[in-house]
This record gives structure tokens, sequence and C-alpha cells, in this order.
């Protein structure tokens, strides 16, 4: 495996990166191999997509994005997810014929909600905010929107963690595991639209796997650079009228490249204008969030007065 390191190191500027500080800012690149299996009647491959990754972490700030190689007319070219004020913004872009305006969702969620990019995103991430609820306990991986909160923070949306690091001080994980608690949380296509579904399985198995096959050495510190992170999900088999585990997703992700110090922001040009979709809003939900534009991707806080007036009008839903 080709690596690359490029280190900038300012004895009179901002940032000194020495080994006791890293990583105090850095930009990643790396590639993924992704292969996705679900299908709800068999275990065959459905799709096989590759890309590259982008990662940029700054004092607790962070980027995660995959470009997709050769994508197909009306498909996801990119997916994008970043740390703004009181959660995360998440956009893709798709290849179509003509350009289109990008719609970015804000969420209260912590960190990437589908499969492939939480595993890009913990792969590099240093000091991850894991969404763990004690010492047992975490929130699982649904692959679903960020903005469906209301499942995502569900009290019966947890599971049982074993979790190791790189070295003692905790910066990058080595392994997750993640057992459900036997159930499952969707969405369903109804007469009245998209609604949450809740199905007690009857058995419990492990629905998501994480595991650093191999690492480098990079200011002092041992790096991730060969990850295979794994989502498996219920199969209904009519034989055993019950469900069984199947893989659903498969991410393969190799390091390429590391670049240290604050130069490594240079090239990176957000959009320059996203239609928002906020959830974040306390009274928000899925139907109901509060949109305005953004400019070059720069979020305010939840406690905006202008975003706390307009969530002010969304309205409230009707009871029943």
């Amino acid at each position: 495996m080709f690596l690359r390191l490029l280190f900038a190191v300012f004895l009179a500027g901002d940032i000194h990166l020495l080994a006791s500080e890293f990583p105090a800012i850095y930009l990643v690149e790396g590639h993924i191999s992704l292969q996705h299996y679900y299908n709800p009647n068999s275990v065959e491959l459905s799709s096989k997509r590759e890309g590259t990754i982008t990662f940029v972490q700054s004092n607790g700030w962070w980027e995660v994005e995959i470009a997709y190689q050769n994508p197909r007319t009306n498909s996801v070219t990119v997916e994008n997810c970043k740390k703004i004020p009181d959660g995360t913004r998440s956009y893709s872009l798709v290849s179509a014929g003509r350009p289109l305006m990008t719609v970015a969702t804000a969420s209260p969620v912590s960190f990437p909600t589908t499969s492939e990019m939480f595993a890009s995103w913990l792969s590099f991430s240093s000091k991850p905010e894991l969404p763990f609820l004690d010492d047992k306990r975490m929130r699982r991986i649904l692959d679903l929107p960020e903005d469906r909160r209301e499942l995502i923070n569900s009290s019966q949306n947890e599971g049982n963690y074993a979790i190791r690091y790189l070295e003692s001080d905790k910066s990058f994980v080595s392994s997750l595991q993640i057992t459900n608690n036997g159930i499952r949380l969707d969405l369903e296509v109804t007469d009245k639209g998209i609604e949450n579904r809740v199905t007690d399985m009857g058995t419990r198995f492990v629905e998501y796997t994480h595991e650093v096959l191999a690492t480098t050495h990079i200011a002092g510190r041992t790096f991730p650079s060969h990850v295979i992170a794994r989502r498996y999900g219920p199969l209904w088999k009519k034989e055993t009228k019950g469900y069984t585990r199947t893989l659903w997703m498969q991410a393969e992700i190799t390091l390429s490249q590391v670049e240290l110090g604050p130069n490594s922001l240079r090239n990176r040009k957000p959009l320059r204008r996203l239609i928002a979709n906020d959830a974040r809003p306390i009274n928000a939900s899925p139907e109901r969030t509060v949109n305005y534009y953004v400019e070059d991707d720069a979020w305010k806080s939840v406690n905006d007065p202008e975003i706390m007036r307009r969530a002010k009008e969304l309205k409230q839903p009707e009871l029943p």
C-alpha cells in the first residue's frame, strides 16, 4: 500500500504539531470498497461501489465524505456529513442531467447514521463521540435518515457493545461490536405516508462489527490503515417462521494519505449555497423542519434568534 504523509509544523504559528498533541488538525484520504447485500428475499450481492474517502478533523470539528467512482445517471455521486453546532449536517449529490440545488439535513445527532458513512467516520476520527448510554449500552446504527431522531434516540434503540482502542489514550478505535436488543426499527410506506415501524424479531444478534486489520505510525501515534466494517440485518425465513442474521453491508477501507497541519484544509471549498432542512429544533420533525438558505456551509446554533423564530412558526401536529 502506498501511503503519503505530509507534515506541516509551524513553529511561529498558531499550531505546534508534537507527538503528544497529535492530531490537532489533519486530513485523511482513503479508498472504500462497498458492497450491499440487502434484499428482503435473498442473500445475493445487490450492489458494489468503489469510492474515495476524505476525512477532516480540527479541534473537535470533523467532516467526512465519500465520492463514488463511475456513478450512473440519477445515482448518488457524493455523500457528505459534518459536525455542526448542536448536531450534524448531511447531504448527497446526485448525477443528473441538469444542475440541482443541494438540500442538506441538520439533525441533533452526533454521528453519521448510515453504516458506510459511520464506518468511514469511525475509521479515521480521533476520540469519536460515540452514542454511548453507559459502559455496556449504546445507540445502534439503524441506516435511517438523520432527521428520524424519534427512532435514533428511541429508548428501544439500544444494543450492547464491546470496544477496543489502538492506544491507551483512546484516540482511534481498534474494534467495535454492537449486538442488538431484538427490536428492529425502520420505516415503511403506508397509505398515510412514511411511518415508523417497530418489529420484535424474537432474536438478538451481532449487528455491526468494525475491525482494524493493519496500522501505520504517524507523528508517534498508531493510525488505522486497513479496516473492515460489516452491518448485519434480519432475514425472514419461511421454513423456520423466524428471523435469521444476514450480511447487509461490507465496507473495506484503506488509508492512502494523511496531511497534518492547517494547510491540510486549504483546498476544502464548501458548497456556495444549501437549502436547509433543519430538524435540530425541539419541535421539529421529518415532516416539519425549519427551512432556510445556508451560505458557504456555515451553520449557526439552534439557539440563533432567526432559527428560533422560524421554529416557533412551525405548524403543530394535528391531534388524532
